[in-house]
């Protein structure tokens, strides 16, 4: 919708080339759970896990895929139990807050 104002002597208006019904009304959303990567991204071998956030290559198919916040914020809680079965993985939880601290989204909302 392209539309703009045109300020005509005392009279104000609004014009556009688009129909009325166009109108858009910015809004805040609130921004998506970022991916649980930490951008290290080296798989081992044996079972196929990154070393940084210990997601399989499926798994991060599988993230990319989900849409909305509360899926994506079960999977992030699936991941910690994966990563406390694992073990290895403590570097993870504060890279991943540090991430959610800059995107603005509170962690105790995710993890």
């Amino acid at each position: 919708c392209e539309r703009f104002f045109v300020q005509t002597g005392l009279r104000s208006r609004w014009t556009s080339s688009l129909k009325p019904s166009c109108v858009h009304v910015p809004h805040r959303a609130m921004a998506k759970i970022p991916s649980p990567c930490i951008d290290v991204c080296k798989f081992k071998r044996s079972g196929g896990h990154c070393i940084g956030c210990s997601m399989t290559k499926a798994q991060k198919s599988l993230f990319k895929s989900l849409k909305k916040d509360k899926h994506r914020a079960g999977f992030i809680q699936m991941l910690s139990a994966q990563q406390a079965r694992l073990g290895r993985y403590t570097h993870w939880d504060q890279a991943y807050r540090k991430r959610l601290d800059k995107r603005g989204i509170a962690a105790k909302d995710v993890l």
